[in-house]
């Protein structure tokens, strides 16, 4: 192991965090490395002073400080008393009605019918064909239970000869 990845895990190291492995990798790197033993001796010196320290102690008047404060503290509003599962019923039905209301207002302004667009390639003798591609894709989207609505046009077409005006 090299001085960065041990430099990073001393803290660890110290606190006896890293796996028995890991701490025979350090302790082997510390044996040869004089930069990370010193790092390693620096940090647990301090280790020991902070830990000689005593504890602070609260001030008397803490406790009854942070209850005035938490009584002084706004209301909340209506909403912040509903339940978490409250509050997320009433989103989901809030977004149920508009994307109900959004959907039927969608299909009522939709025209009446939509223009096929058929990929048709012309054939000697001026007639048009559908391009195998389209061909080979409707007859498998034939037995699809989701089809979709392109390959339901060009099943339609394929039982029908389009016009040339079709052509792309």
């Amino acid at each position: 192991m090299n001085c960065g990845p041990v430099q990073r895990l001393l803290a660890d190291y110290s606190a006896e965090r890293v796996s028995e492995r890991v701490r025979g990798e350090i302790a082997a790197h510390l044996a040869v490395c004089a930069e990370c033993r010193y790092d390693y001796e620096v940090l647990e010196r301090t280790l020991r002073l902070v830990e000689s320290l005593p504890a602070p102690a609260p001030p008397t008047d803490l406790w009854a400080a942070t209850w005035e404060r938490l009584r002084a503290a706004p209301a909340p509003g209506w909403w912040q008393h509903q339940s978490r599962r409250a509050r997320a019923t009433a989103v989901g039905v809030a977004m149920a009605l508009a994307v109900g209301l959004g959907g039927g207002w969608w299909a009522t302004h939709q025209p009446a019918s939509t223009p096929q667009v058929v990929a048709t390639r012309p054939v000697p003798g001026g007639a048009h064909t559908l391009d195998p591609f389209f061909q080979q894709h409707a007859l498998v989207a034939l037995h699809e239970p989701l089809a979709d609505p392109v390959s339901q046009g060009l099943t339609a077409a394929m039982s029908e000869s389009p016009a040339p005006e079709q052509t792309r």
